[in-house]
């Protein structure tokens, strides 16, 4: 007996299940009506039923593990082991926040061993890695790492301004330029089997244009967007790298660490080989919402932007356009959202070269 790939990644319920077990010992001559519910008679069918559906819903996630991303969205339990068996490769996992932010004292000489300061980013709270020695009128930039990982620590500039817990007279700003590395989400199963199945062609001597898929976030897990211009740039066999975190363009350690990475790799005789932060591109589009109950429809709305901005791949993906679609279809699954409307954006858009897509819109929402 053949099982077609459809029947494979069927999965029954219990009860059409039963249904169909009894049909069946119907049909083979057997008298299964007329048990009392309670019965072993009665039970036992459903009880094989429930066993079915179990060994269905291993049987289809087993399938779908094996296929990998080319199966859709399964369990990422299931997928880490399968990438680890095949590629030797592990999950990248959600990674935290790093800033560098100058910290200032109003009160004389202000000390805080690490991790004792909590700045208050309103989305995400931040502790000092580096201790805090600051004496009145003078600055010290601190590093801060966020408590939660992912990109809730990928604050805007100017949104951390105090502390939640510090000192009196301790003061805090989080100007623009100084994040040291963006939090990123967890690897997704795509991104899993890609990076997986670049680890063959990054094997060759000098690798080639599919190798970055796994070179570049072994040298720096906190970018998450990457393009790679082969097309002589630079002159003949050059190379240039644009590459950007779920916040927007690399940062320079994240450009200074794929860098140190790349180099070596670079063949003999072949043209330069630059690593560049991709060019950053804001939209900012007007957003009319609708609802039949507004309430945290706006909250909702400004997660489903954080996350486009930190997954829209560069130039934003194959073909280089934007689908407003890409952006309405999110919106539209937010309970009680029955209409989007936009302005100042159309419906295609095309996205120049290798740039990175901020959007920062103007959201109304109305009943």
């Amino acid at each position: 007996m053949t099982t077609a790939l459809a029947q494979a990644l069927t999965v029954g319920t219990p009860d059409a299940l039963n249904t169909s077990l009894l049909a069946a010992l119907a049909a083979a001559g057997a008298d299964a009506a007329g048990f009392s519910p309670f019965s072993v008679s009665a039970q036992l069918p459903a009880q094989i039923a429930n066993a079915r559906a179990s060994e269905q819903e291993i049987r289809a996630t087993l399938v779908q593990a094996v296929l990998g991303d080319y199966a859709g969205n399964i369990p990422a339990a299931w997928v880490t082991r399968t990438a680890k068996a095949w590629f030797g490769v592990d999950r990248i996992p959600a990674t935290k926040a790093r800033f560098l932010w100058p910290v200032t004292s109003a009160a004389g000489t202000i000390t805080k061993p690490s991790r004792q300061a909590i700045a208050d980013g309103s989305s995400c709270l931040f502790e000092n890695v580096t201790p805090i020695n600051v004496t009145a009128g003078t600055a010290q930039l601190v590093e801060f790492e966020a408590r939660t990982a992912g990109t809730v620590g990928n604050v805007s500039p100017g949104s951390v301004v105090g502390f939640q817990v510090g000192a009196s007279g301790l003061g805090i700003t989080s100007p623009a330029g100084s994040l040291i590395a963006a939090g990123r989400p967890e690897e997704r199963n795509v991104e899993l089997f890609a990076r997986g199945r670049a680890r063959f062609p990054s094997t060759s001597l000098a690798g080639n244009a599919a190798a970055f898929d796994y070179w570049i976030p072994t040298a720096a897990t906190t970018i998450t967007r990457w393009a790679v211009d082969d097309s002589n740039p630079n002159g003949p066999g050059s190379t240039d790298i644009f590459a950007a975190n779920a916040a927007g363009p690399a940062t320079s350690p994240e450009l200074a660490a794929l860098d140190a990475y790349l180099q070596p790799l670079r063949g003999k005789g072949t043209g330069p080989l630059r690593v560049l932060a991709a060019p950053a591109l804001t939209l900012s589009p007007g957003v009319i919402i609708r609802a039949t109950s507004p309430a945290g429809v706006a909250a909702a709305a400004a997660v489903v932007f954080s996350g486009l901005n930190a997954s829209v791949p560069l130039g934003g993906g194959k073909g280089g356009v934007l689908f407003l679609d890409s952006i309405r279809d999110p919106l539209l699954a937010i309970a009680t959202v029955y209409e989007v409307l936009f302005s100042g954006i159309s419906e295609e858009t095309s996205l120049p070269g290798y740039n990175v897509l901020t959007l920062t819109p103007s959201i109304v929402v109305t009943p």
